[in-house]
């Protein structure tokens, strides 16, 4: 079997993205959320992801001006600090006007999140026929990343700062790492 490049992955990802929106629309119909609403970016903000989606977060960071990239690189430290203490923090992507910075380009963690009620304070309300769709998902975005890991977004993003991971993992070749255990693990035979 053929490899797959970056951008036919991304396109694989994107399917992915689209399929599980079709498949859940009438469960969704209902949602309270809006935009502004960004109580599960600030309660949960357990924000689980895939090399492959993290490193369209990294292209996307790269459109930003230096003022943007400087804040989102603070953002990205101190919620890591607060992961390694097993604190939560607010998504490091919220604007202080609770939107997202990156909406275009959000991991799947993100996507498939709803109420079907108010939060305040509490989690979302989601139909039960939902997150099992979700988890299948999951899976198949694990399996198109299969050299890559999954994770919490701020470690994610730090194993890509490194530019030797990143060009190996654009390789397509596996990256031993260690350092970031057990906050992410490798996609492998998911």
């Amino acid at each position: 079997m053929q490899k797959l490049t970056f951008i036919e992955k991304i396109k694989l990802l994107e399917k992915l993205y689209t399929q599980f929106e079709e498949e859940v629309k009438e469960f969704k119909k209902n949602a309270v959320c809006h935009k502004g609403c960004a109580d599960c970016c600030k309660q949960m903000a357990r924000i689980d992801l895939t090399t492959l989606e993290a490193l369209r977060i990294k292209e996307k960071i790269e459109t930003f001006d230096e003022s943007t990239k400087l804040w989102i690189k603070k953002r990205l430290k101190k919620d890591l600090k607060k992961r390694k203490k097993k604190n939560y923090a607010n998504c490091p992507f919220l604007t202080k006007e609770d939107t997202c910075l990156i909406y275009e380009v959000r991991p799947f963690s993100c996507r498939w999140i709803y109420s079907l009620k108010k939060c305040k304070g509490n989690p979302p309300l989601i139909h039960s026929c939902v997150f099992e769709m979700a988890k299948e998902t999951i899976r198949k975005i694990k399996q198109l990343d299969n050299n890559g890991y999954s994770g919490h977004i701020s470690f994610i993003l730090q194993l890509l700062d490194q530019t030797e991971f990143r060009e190996s993992y654009l390789l397509g070749k596996p990256n031993k790492i260690k350092s970031f255990l057990p906050y992410i693990l490798p996609n492998k035979n998911k």
